[in-house]
């Protein structure tokens, strides 16, 4: 992986799709600020992407609990982390089949800021946004509330610098070809549950 020049972000994104998971779903994840995390992580793009195209575990880890306070993960046992980051790959486990608001983040990522055909989105903005309002959003989501979650992307746009995003459209491709409205269930959390009831 390398950084794309034309400034999409193309490369993996596990971290990230690590801090945007469910608290309930992740005990780590639960422990951090996810907002905090994800610029932390922009900051340092270059050095990330050079830990994950080595497979560098363990200077990831060193390179994160030196960093703690300023990435906002005090008290993360990143060995766990990487476990579960590593056993994805292996499983060969794609964005695609992110489930919950790592689907919505990842669509964030992918899809606004330069490079993008929503060039008008801050990128960063838009993604600390989601972050920092992941228990609201994991609100509709663990409802099934797909209107719930487009009203309240759709009040906020200004603040998420998201003007230019149709959210009724984009919701409902990420709830119809993503798994955005499901959850972990299940005997250890192992099946995924639809939360729109049918």
């Amino acid at each position: 992986d390398e950084i794309a020049n034309s400034g999409a972000v193309t490369e993996a994104i596990p971290l990230l799709l690590w801090a945007a998971s469910d608290p309930k779903e992740d005990a780590q994840a639960a422990k951090i600020d996810a907002a905090k995390f994800y610029q932390f992580t922009e900051k340092y793009r270059e050095d990330f992407l050079k830990f994950y195209n080595k497979l560098n575990i363990i200077g990831a880890t060193k390179f994160l609990q030196e960093h703690a306070e300023e990435s906002g993960t005090q008290g993360v046992n990143w060995v766990l982390v990487f476990a579960k980051i590593l056993e994805k790959k292996v499983a060969g486990q794609t964005e695609e089949k992110e489930h919950g608001l790592p689907s919505l983040v990842a669509w964030a990522v992918r899809n606004t800021g330069p490079g993008t055909k929503l060039t008008s989105v801050k990128r960063e903005t838009l993604v600390s946004f989601l972050l920092s309002h992941k228990t609201d959003i994991l609100k509709y989501t663990n409802a099934g509330d797909v209107d719930g979650l487009v009203k309240f992307l759709d009040s906020t746009k200004a603040e998420s610098t998201s003007n230019d995003v149709d959210w009724k459209t984009v919701i409902n491709d990420l709830k119809d070809n993503r798994q955005l409205f499901k959850s972990s269930c299940g005997l250890l959390g192992l099946q995924l549950c639809d939360n729109i009831k049918q």
